[in-house]
């Protein structure tokens, strides 16, 4: 799990180990993990089947996990020539500078955000708008916040997840 430190798996080095979804290749480990990257390609190949052509992202936190997926899914839009919205999620996120349209809210840092901000984010957005949102869990939050905006899924907003959590889906 990704909270073990260093001095249990000094514990386990007389033994086979495999770390599953935590990469530990830097400890010596040998991990099996999810090919992030690949994750946030493909979400920007979903909704780009479906015509769109402005995307968007959104994360709550700057995981790894997460900022690859945003960053190949951002980097794959835009070599594909599409319309990249400023995303929704962290400080680090900004620091990329990836957004251009300057009527669209900066990211911002999770300590500082409105109740409303999120509502006038996607109200901000193009129409129609593809969001990757890097986690199933994540894009339920940002389905609600689209009601109370008065923005359409899918017709305004498409929301794409990751990682088929069954209960977030259905």
């Amino acid at each position: 799990r990704p909270g073990v430190d260093a001095g249990s798996l000094a514990r386990f080095a007389a033994t086979s180990l495999v770390s599953v979804t935590v990469d530990r290749t830097a400890q010596g480990v040998a991990s099996v993990c999810l090919d992030e990257e690949r994750i946030g390609v493909l979400a920007l190949q979903h909704l780009l089947s479906t015509g769109l052509r402005h995307v968007s992202t959104c994360r709550y936190n700057a995981a790894p996990f997460a900022v690859i997926r945003e960053r190949a899914f951002v980097e794959a839009a835009r070599a594909a020539g599409i319309a990249v919205a400023v995303g929704w999620g962290s400080a680090e996120a900004q620091a990329l500078n990836w957004g251009e349209d300057p009527t669209v809210p900066r990211v911002m840092p999770l300590e500082s955000l409105r109740p409303s901000a999120m509502l006038e984010w996607l109200r901000a957005l193009p129409k129609p708008c593809g969001i990757f949102t890097c986690t199933d869990g994540w894009a339920r939050p940002v389905a609600r916040c689209t009601r109370a905006a008065g923005v359409r899924v899918p017709e305004d907003i498409a929301l794409v997840g990751a990682d088929n959590d069954a209960l977030e889906c259905e």
